[in-house]
């Protein structure tokens, strides 16, 4: 009965991880997009400097 008890909590914890995985799959894709409008517009400012 234990052991079964054991699986439980272990899939428990596995799914918490997933929710996890995401939060962070979500954060770097901020991140990513953030990085790209910043290169634009670091590009724009290249060119109105020339």
């Amino acid at each position: 009965m234990s052991k079964g008890h054991n699986k439980y909590k272990y899939k428990k914890r596995n799914r918490k991880g997933g929710a996890k995985m995401v939060e962070k799959s979500l954060l770097i894709y901020v991140y990513f997009v953030d990085i790209q409008i910043f290169c634009v517009n670091y590009r724009r400012a290249l060119e109105v400097f020339r």
